[in-house]
Order: C-alpha cells, then structure tokens, then sequence
C-alpha cells in the first residue's frame, strides 16, 4: 500500500525544497524524489524522506475507534441485558418455589 512521504532536497546541508511523494517504501520515496527534484532543475546534495500521516489517515482511525467503542458499548449492553434477564428468571423461579 502507498504511503505518503514529505521529502526534502538539501543543498549546502540546508534544507532547500520540500515536496511529496507517494510510494511504498522509504527508499523508493528517496528515489521518486531524486527524480522529481531533477525534473525540476534542482540538483540536491541529499533527500531526505520521511513518512507523513494525512488527513484521510487520521479520519480513518478516528472512525475505526468510533466503531470499536460502539461494538464495546452494545456488547457491555447485551451481556448486561442477558444478566438482567437471569436475575428475572431466577427470581421467578424462587416466587414459584413459596
């Protein structure tokens, strides 16, 4: 899966240009930036890569831990709703003993 990755060019061991890129590995991220740095007219000393969270991954794993909290809570209700249902059933069960 391609990951997004904020690369930048250095020149005289300063940072000079940043763009992004996106690949599947760190080395392939220094390699696409190499090439794109180029294809601009930049010729860096280095590249840096380093791996960016976007947006869109954020939101995703705010939705994935809405709906583990959701699946916790209905579970917590389901078994709480069963246990209620016991207790009925066993006092039920000792009203029709007397």
């Amino acid at each position: 899966m391609a990951m997004s990755y904020e690369c930048w060019a250095y020149k005289n061991g300063k940072p000079y240009k940043m763009i992004r890129v996106s690949a599947n590995s760190k080395s392939e991220a220094e390699m696409l930036a190499w090439e794109k740095f180029r294809s601009m007219g930049i010729e860096p000393e280095s590249v840096n890569c380093k791996w960016k969270k976007d947006k869109g991954w954020k939101a995703n794993l705010a939705t994935e831990k809405i709906k583990v909290k959701m699946d916790q809570k209905s579970q917590a209700e389901s078994i709480e709703g069963k246990s209620k249902a016991a207790m009925v059933q066993k006092s039920g069960d000792l009203v029709s003993k007397f």
